[in-house]
């Protein structure tokens, strides 16, 4: 299919992370691996396609300069990574990339809801939803023609046509993300030790449970799916060995899905006696004392939790299906093993009060929880959630979910305010001193103090 250009767009493109995190405040260093676009990259070079990648985000290149790099590469195909979240500012540099370069196809991949297929494919060529290196790799490795790659969906003169599924991949058959093509010193994570040399990683692919609020839920492929405690330990092995990268985000949906699996990863990486660090994000229901203590041999230092809200009424319009004491007792379980826990909430769901932000505040210091991120609600298209705000007209021009009752102002001030309060509290500065267990860990609360400051004072 010739030159085939893989483009992480820049920060005024695609990936708005800290915007939809924190509001319009500044936030703490994020600059996030993209690991579906670098295990895209490793599939394509199997199958023998000539490609390039320029990760404008991490590189913050302008975009007039991504422009010019794309009329002057001139490639046959670009592959760009895409949200429901995301995909107004995608189809503004995708149309911008068509005015220079017209007869370049371009491949969006990414979880984007069915309601936004038709916008998409006005601008773009192709979407793949899922499952994203064999089907784009299907279709890239000979001429054009979307109608015969399964799971693709594309557009027939303006018509949308979404092909047959696909069989899902074999995860421990895709080789594992070509990460030496991207810039590795430029990406750096508040939820890691370092602030360098650290990288996303998938070990598992789906989440069977139906949360009102997350994207998965309108996926109709949603089967769990986890590769081998072999192969998960291998990649773990290859990254710190040949990359020197020793700091991991397992970014999984649903990473404690399967028990023996996650008990066999622990094992491979115990007795080859890897020297990294990792933290991963997890259901309350799915630690007990032997996962926890099992991950604790392995490396992994930090368990982030879903907690979603600390409202029990909140808690059990989500759909999440966990109750607080079940949460509270995962706390202390991750706790006792000698693992950070985080406590991740949501501002601003159906039934939010300046009341229920406070408890879910209270929530996090009584649990004593290392790290608490509050994300201010953004309802994804084609959710239940978003559904119901459609139906009930709670969405705001700019798509924020607001109520009469919490209006998307009182959701942005309410999660300054929540922030304000976990992170100013004198009990939460002395617990987390008196965590520190050696130099290592002292440079990493200086580090994180200092970025704090920084965040708090653009607070305002």
């Amino acid at each position: 299919m010739g030159d085939v250009l893989l483009l992480n767009p820049p920060p005024q493109g695609c990936y708005q992370f800290r915007d939809i995190l924190f509001g319009d405040t500044p936030p703490v260093d994020v600059v996030e691996f993209p690991v579906n676009l670098a295990s895209v990259a490793s599939s394509l070079l199997a199958s023998g396609c000539s490609i390039s990648v320029l990760d404008a985000n991490a590189l913050q290149t302008p975009f007039d300069d991504v422009l010019t790099q794309v009329e002057q590469q001139d490639p046959d195909v670009i592959v760009i990574p895409a949200s429901s979240t995301s995909i107004e500012p995608v189809l503004t540099d995708a149309r911008a990339i068509r005015e220079v370069a017209p007869d370049t196809r371009q491949v969006l991949m990414g979880l984007i809801g069915p309601s936004l297929h038709r916008r998409a494919l006005d601008v773009v060529d192709a979407i793949s939803i899922d499952d994203h290196e064999e089907m784009i790799s299907d279709l890239l490795s000979r001429p054009w023609d979307p109608a015969r790659v399964d799971g693709l969906i594309w557009s027939d003169r303006g018509r949308t046509v979404i092909n047959p599924d696909r069989p899902h991949t074999d995860l421990d058959a895709l080789p594992f993300p070509a990460r030496h093509l991207f810039p590795l010193d430029l990406y750096i994570h508040y939820l890691v030790k370092q602030d360098v040399h650290y990288t996303n990683m998938v070990t598992s692919r789906g989440c069977v449970h139906r949360c009102t609020f997350c994207s998965r839920s309108f996926s109709k492929r949603r089967e769990w799916r986890g590769r081998s405690p072999a192969n998960v330990a291998d990649e773990f092995q290859e990254v710190s060995e040949r990359l020197g990268i020793r700091e991991f985000r397992v970014i999984d949906e649903d990473f404690l899905h399967d028990r023996d699996r996650v008990l066999g990863i622990a094992r491979e990486m115990r007795e080859r006696d890897l020297d990294v660090n990792w933290v991963i994000t997890a259901r309350a229901d799915g630690i007990d004392k032997e996962i926890a203590e099992a991950l604790a041999s392995a490396g992994c230092f930090r368990i982030d939790i879903g907690v979603e809200s600390a409202n029990p009424d909140i808690l059990r319009s989500t759909g999440k299906g966990v109750d607080l004491d079940t949460v509270s007792s995962a706390f202390s379980t991750v706790h006792e093993a000698g693992i950070a826990a985080g406590a991740l909430l949501i501002v601003g769901l159906p039934g939010e009060t300046w009341e229920s932000v406070a408890q879910s505040v209270s929530f996090a210091r009584e649990v004593g929880s290392d790290f608490t991120i509050f994300r201010s609600i953004l309802p994804y298209p084609d959710t239940p959630l978003h559904t119901q705000a459609v139906r009930k007209g709670w969405l705001d021009e700019n798509g924020h979910l607001s109520r009469p009752e919490f209006t998307a102002d009182d959701v942005k001030q309410a999660t300054t305010w929540a922030y304000r309060t976990f992170y100013l509290d004198p009990a939460f500065m002395a617990r987390r001193a008196a965590r520190v267990r050696g130099g290592r860990d002292a440079r990493h609360l200086l580090r994180s103090f200092g970025k704090f400051l920084k965040f708090y004072k653009g607070l305002g």
